[in-house]
């Protein structure tokens, strides 16, 4: 009965539990947290079974559980996907299968300590190898998520280098449009990326989650270059951890991008009051982007990295 108490206490946790924010890291620990949950899960639900039906044998008592674990998964999955600001995920359910397949391989592991036989032993060390290459496997995810922070935080003064370098794409969208990095694009000048864009109400190009903390700097500074026989206006937007979506909850501003290549300085006392009720949170930056607004046809930009002076 306690067992059961604290399953439920479980389920409890995955219905009610909300992340602090969201962000990068929040998002990427709560989606791991299905693993240990559901591993608890299935050790309590074997307990559980052990207890009520002692006559079985170890290996299905095992299986019993897991079908226990793996049927609560899937039945509270399908239940997020009628649950507002809730979201059924595939990647989800095979976290919660990993975590009840990864504690049960680990229990077993654990018994088998017990056992007299060199090949039981060994059967014990390969089950508990299994468990862990379950755990690493399902966690991956928060590991690659924490990678990317940590070279975020150690590219800094640079915010972004447009290089093509895998953790830089993990904080880049661009739609429909295409980023060519620097030194790929022949006809881009020395150090610069290519920006093609299509055509869209807004066609540009957003860096997610930048490094946060801006306090202590005057500028953002980066390059920006066009090939084109036209002047285009390219609108900047820069938003905070406390942003409700509102115009006027952010900066905008928009620049008269003329052929040829130049410097773009953004003040960052100027970004700080542009807001309108309030000041922005320079410790929690959360996004810029670069776009043009009703773009008709296609078009290219060139853009160098962007670091805070």
């Amino acid at each position: 009965m306690i067992r059961l108490f604290f399953i439920v206490l479980l389920l409890v946790v995955l219905a009610v539990a909300q992340k602090p924010e969201r962000s990068m890291l929040w998002n990427a620990l709560y989606e791991a947290g299905h693993v240990p949950l559901f591993g608890g899960i299935a050790w309590l639900a074997r307990g559980m079974l052990a207890a009520r039906r002692p006559a079985w044998a170890g290996w299905r008592t095992s299986l019993a559980a897991f079908g226990v674990a793996v049927a609560t998964g899937a039945t509270t999955e399908l239940a997020q996907a009628f649950a507002p600001h809730r979201d059924a995920a595939w990647s989800d359910l095979a976290r919660n299968v990993a975590g009840a397949s990864a504690a049960l391989l680990l229990w077993h592991a654990w018994a088998s300590r017990a056992a007299r036989g060199r090949g039981a032993r060994r059967r014990g060390a390969w089950l508990a190898a299994a468990g862990v290459a379950l755990l690493a496997v399902a966690l991956l995810d928060l590991a690659d998520t924490v990678g990317v922070l940590a070279q975020r935080a150690r590219a800094m003064p640079t915010i972004v280098a447009f290089d093509g370098s895998r953790w830089e794409r993990r904080l880049l969208l661009s739609g429909r449009n295409r980023l060519t990095p620097v030194g790929q694009s022949p006809g881009a000048p020395p150090g610069l990326a290519r920006l093609d864009l299509r055509p869209s109400l807004y066609s540009g190009l957003t860096i997610t989650e930048p490094y946060p903390d801006w306090r202590g700097r005057s500028a953002l500074v980066f390059e920006v270059g066009s090939g084109l026989d036209r002047p285009l206006q390219l609108t900047v937007r820069i938003h905070d951890a406390r942003h409700d979506n509102r115009y006027r909850d952010r900066f905008n501003r928009a620049y008269e991008i003329e052929p040829g290549t130049q410097t773009i300085r953004i003040a960052l006392d100027e970004v700080r009051v542009a807001p309108d009720r309030r000041e922005m949170d320079m410790g929690r930056i959360r996004g810029v982007a670069f776009f043009v607004h009703r773009l008709e046809a296609p078009a290219h930009l060139f853009i160098g990295p962007m670091r805070l002076e």
